[in-house]
């Protein structure tokens, strides 16, 4: 009797994600010299107009663990999610594992950083959106010379160049998250991750858009990922993406 052979495509993109995630993590991080050119190159973005400041809108109270307990497929077949678009590396790029998100814009790849993001815009069409999402950072932290005023820097680099491409979005800026304390990295740690989102969220204050850190969901009282609720140290579970999508949606419609 022949035998029929079912392939599951989500668990396949899936697994095939998380290998790629492995085996990157085995690769030493490189500056690349494409990297500091591209700011060099751009003087597009001086003198461009500021966005008008947010009205401030009181936020409710809702805990943390309201939030954890978001189904991740649910939450992200809201509405809300139809008029978004997210920019970011491979913590991102694993919101495009869920099926209701498959018509959202995403620039997420692994190893996205400000640079290659900033240079990307030009190009970018999401469509008709209300807000962008923003993730990075994580791999900006491991090139060389990259401190908290450089990375700074360029994200204000890439925020003119919102300003410049898309006036009419809205930008909710997310702080890098956290690893977890068994993380082994010697360019990432909790302590410089904490330095680096005091800068953005100074800089989000001065260009009056949303500041967010969402990884504050995960992490423990230390401020370290939880180690439950990570596989790597690094990168959340699937089961994450309903607590994080619930956060970003709150935030944005109080704030």
């Amino acid at each position: 009797m022949e035998r029929k052979v079912i392939f599951d495509f989500k668990k396949i993109s899936i697994y095939l994600l998380l290998l790629t995630i492995f085996l990157n993590s085995l690769i030493p991080f490189s500056l690349r010299a494409e990297e500091l050119d591209i700011f060099a190159k751009r003087n597009d973005f001086d003198n461009l107009p500021q966005r008008p400041a947010l009205a401030v809108k009181k936020v409710p109270q809702m805990n943390k663990s309201d939030f954890l307990l978001l189904d991740s497929d649910v939450t992200s077949r809201r509405e809300f999610f139809n008029q978004v678009a997210f920019i970011g590396d491979s913590l991102t790029q694993g919101l495009t594992m869920l099926p209701a998100l498959a018509n959202v814009p995403f620039m997420a790849e692994l190893g996205l950083s400000l640079a290659k993001a900033t240079e990307a815009l030009s190009t970018w069409q999401p469509g008709n959106i209300d807000v962008v999402y923003i993730l990075l950072g994580i791999n900006d932290m491991t090139y060389y010379f990259m401190d908290a005023p450089t990375y700074a820097e360029h994200y204000a680099r890439l925020l003119d160049a919102l300003d410049l491409y898309f006036p009419e979005v809205d930008v909710v800026v997310q702080g890098i998250f956290p690893v977890s304390n068994l993380y082994s990295h010697q360019s990432i740690n909790n302590s410089k991750i904490k330095e680096f989102n005091a800068t953005l969220e100074a800089l989000a204050q001065e260009r009056d858009i949303i500041y967010l850190n969402s990884g504050s969901l995960f992490a423990l009282e230390d401020g370290s990922l939880d180690p439950n609720l990570t596989f790597d140290g690094l990168h959340i579970y699937y089961q994450c993406y309903g607590a994080w999508l619930g956060n970003l949606q709150y935030v944005y419609e109080y704030s």
